[in-house]
């Protein structure tokens, strides 16, 4: 009588069968993205046709160049001053919130339209016509809102003219 099996054997798949199960899931996500696929393909053609994809490839070949020309011109002494500025300037912007940002700019735009229209067609302002328009709410709103800049633009001012006199030292 034959002993009773007590192991089992592990069908342990070959390197071979292990890449035809990576193809064929390979082949299935590709059906399964067929039209994102044919789009990309059609995206990266138009590239080719600009010409785009031959400026990337050679960019990213010469990066090492065009870094060190960027920073030789980065380091030229009025180039040091530009950045400086542009640092600067996004520290400035970026301490505002966007919504007053947003706000603001729309505020300049409507002003310059304004502005653009009066200046299309001028006419002579009279005491009385500039009283008039002091009595307008908008005008008052304006007038209220620049004379509150100037205020805190003067008391900063102010305050860095008195820690730089000799006399606050």
């Amino acid at each position: 009588m034959a002993k009773a099996s007590t192991s089992f054997l592990k069908n342990t798949p070959t390197e071979t069968e292990i890449q035809a199960e990576k193809l064929h899931e390979l082949i299935a996500t590709l059906a399964t993205h067929k039209i994102a696929i044919e789009e990309w393909v059609d995206f990266a053609q138009v590239l080719q046709q600009a010409g785009f994809l031959s400026a990337m490839k050679g960019i990213v070949h010469a990066a090492d160049a065009i870094t060190l020309v960027l920073v030789n011109q980065m380091l030229k002494p009025q180039n040091t001053q530009f950045v400086k500025n542009i640092f600067t300037l996004v520290e400035t912007i970026a301490a505002f919130d966007t919504s007053t940002l947003q706000e603001t700019r729309k505020w300049i735009g409507e002003g310059i339209k304004t502005a653009e229209t009066a200046a299309l067609h001028p006419q002579p302002l009279s005491m009385l016509d500039l009283w008039k328009q002091l009595r307008d709410p908008e005008v008052s709103l304006a007038l209220q809102t620049t004379l509150g800049f100037l205020q805190g633009f003067g008391h900063a001012l102010a305050e860095s003219q008195s820690s730089k006199s000799p006399s606050s030292k």
